[in-house]
């Protein structure tokens, strides 16, 4: 019975002298490796779930912000397109040159800038619309998706007071050309939300002082 005993604690004790307490500390230290050792790698395991997880979040954003960024830009080469139809010039970031030199040249995006150029993605600086009497208000329609435009010309064209309306959300608008219009006084309290205009050309129109009251 002794002898039966001994054989099985040398089966559980592995190295060391059968039936030994050495052998059994040996036993017990290996199985204490055995759970430390796993412990840790179920750890990495559920730590790796959350970066993917993270990862797989962060791809699907950066893909559906390319993906909206790619139709706007659909929409605003459709739109310059139109321009065109009318007879309209339009010119981009970079080829709008004064003074020999690029205006407003922006950093944001540089990357797809790089990639595309401005004329793919729309980025449309300058309209040119003036002096074609077949240009109305319904043209101005046009302008609202070129978010990107510091300068428009209407000047001799057919736009009237409810069609500057249209320009009341294109606050990134530098030079305004209005000249030799139909529009009056009323007309230019649509253009109050255009703070950071800095040239209003409104040469042969009848507008008054009180009209200018609207742009102080």
């Amino acid at each position: 019975m002794f002898a039966t005993g001994c054989h099985a604690h040398a089966c559980v004790g592995m190295p060391g002298k059968s039936g030994a307490p050495g052998g059994r500390r040996q036993a017990e230290n290996l199985g204490i490796l055995v759970t430390m050792t796993d412990k840790p790698k179920l750890r990495w395991y559920q730590f790796s779930l959350r970066s993917l997880f993270v990862l797989t979040t962060l791809v699907a954003v950066a893909c559906s912000w390319y993906t909206t960024e790619m139709q706007n830009a659909a929409r605003r080469r459709a739109t310059i397109v139109d321009i065109t139809a009318l007879g309209g010039k339009v010119f981009y970031y970079d080829t709008s040159v004064v003074n020999g030199s690029t205006v407003d040249e922006p950093r944001w995006y540089s990357w797809m800038r790089r990639r595309y150029g401005d004329e793919y993605l729309g980025n449309a600086t300058d309209v040119n619309l003036g002096w074609k009497k077949h240009i109305t208000d319904d043209a101005l329609e046009n302008l609202k998706d070129l978010t990107s435009l510091r300068r428009v010309h209407l000047s001799g064209t057919q736009v009237t007071d409810a069609g500057l309306a249209r320009l009341e959300t294109m606050t990134s608008l530098k030079a305004l050309s209005l000249a030799y219009t139909p529009i009056t006084d009323a007309g230019l309290v649509h253009l109050e939300s255009l703070t950071n205009l800095e040239v209003l050309d409104l040469g042969g129109t009848p507008i008054s002082n009180a009209g200018m009251q609207h742009l102080r």
